[in-house]
């Protein structure tokens, strides 16, 4: 690893929230650090959060998402996020254009607005009366009501049967749900989110392409972005948000000229904020330490050129099906050094069994441990 390399990866760290001094005070402020972090693994979330909090608690995640100060969205190019509620609505408007041919190629398939709207209000109907609901419940409501969905593969085996009816892509529903702005993810329980209600959450005028604060809105997405995530580049921040490099460029640029009391500057290795080149030289030596990370951490994920933190040996470990499906990684002194089997547990990348002890090993699943809350 060149010193360029490593001084950019401690970088990411330290602007992630991984280290003392800009860890945050609790859950809801630690996502809100990062503007977003990736949820696909509804059992990484937790243990995602704690990473980026000076006192990791499980209640206090748990009571962040019961009390909806945080939610599970779609907020960008087709991932589940973890959001604060008061950034789930503007930031679903800013980037809804992207979204914007999906949607119409879901008319072809029956999920029209008017349908949307009907799943919407029987929602709505369940929530009322009996609270949060589960994907289960929903569909379950849905089908009494004449709302058939399921999987992909259910809707083509439908199809071809040639039944009768308007047969559901289950997930492009909840998906547009969202999107749409209708409902949201909230309180856990066990090893998922239950949905609820979106219209409660903080509202945003104005956010959307062709809007008047549209490009505003970008510049502030753009600021949020590199604060959390610097030092990034135009192309980190494009396929983080799945906005076009054009766009891309442009808020990054406005965004450095925001006053903001976190203000963004650009420095050598990219976008970062302001203060980020005197937190390395500060804390540079926590940033090496061992960090026992989940599936699709933020730290690993966030970027489109991810080699300052692994090789391609580590990328092959960490996604080996190639099928987009991450496992959990161990990064110390800035790198990746271990990944998670999930038959065989935690091994070292083949370069680095010899520079660093077994003990290594122990010591990252206890802390995993430990921050899932298992």
């Amino acid at each position: 690893m060149t010193q360029a390399a490593l001084s950019l990866s401690l970088a990411r760290i330290i602007s992630q929230g991984l280290v003392a001094e800009t860890a945050a005070d609790n859950p809801i402020a630690a996502v809100d650090n990062m503007l977003a972090l990736q949820a696909q693994l509804p059992s990484s979330i937790p243990w995602a959060i704690n990473l980026r909090v000076k006192q990791p608690s499980i209640g206090a995640i748990n009571e962040a998402f019961e009390s909806a100060g945080l939610v599970r969205s779609w907020p960008m190019r087709g991932t589940i996020h973890v959001t604060s509620a008061k950034d789930h609505h503007w930031l679903r408007q800013v980037l809804r254009h992207r979204y914007r041919a999906w949607m119409r190629s879901l008319e072809e398939e029956g999920l029209t607005r008017a349908r949307i709207e009907e799943a919407a209000q029987i929602a709505y109907s369940c929530i009322t009366s009996a609270g949060p609901q589960s994907r289960e419940e929903l569909c379950a409501a849905w089908e009494q009501e004449g709302i058939r969905t399921g999987t992909r593969p259910q809707r083509e085996a439908a199809l071809r049967a040639g039944e009768k009816g308007t047969f559901l892509d289950r997930r492009n529903l909840f998906l547009a749900l969202h999107i749409e702005g209708f409902l949201v993810g909230g309180p856990r329980r066990g090893n998922s989110f239950l949905f609820c209600d979106a219209r409660t959450l903080p509202v945003a005028e104005g956010v959307a392409q062709g809007e008047a604060d549209h490009e505003a809105a970008l510049a502030e997405l753009a600021r949020r972005y590199a604060w959390g995530h610097g030092p990034v580049s135009v192309e980190d921040f494009s396929r983080w948000t799945s906005l076009t490099k054009r766009e891309s460029r442009a808020a990054l640029e406005r965004a450095v000229r925001l006053r903001s009391d976190r203000p963004i500057v650009l420095g050598e290795s990219g976008y970062q904020r302001a203060d980020l080149d005197s937190l390395l030289s500060r804390c540079g030596d926590a940033a090496r330490a061992l960090f026992s990370c989940p599936s699709f951490d933020e730290v690993h994920v966030g970027y489109a050129d991810r080699t300052s933190l692994a090789t391609q040996e580590a990328e092959r470990a960490i996604c080996p099906a190639k099928n987009g499906m991450f496992r959990p990684i161990v990064i110390k002194d800035g790198r990746v050094i271990a990944v998670q089997d999930p038959r065989k547990g935690y091994a070292f990348l083949d370069s680095m069994r010899d520079e660093y002890d077994q003990s290594l090993l122990e010591e990252a699943e206890e802390i995993g441990e430990y921050l899932s809350g298992k």
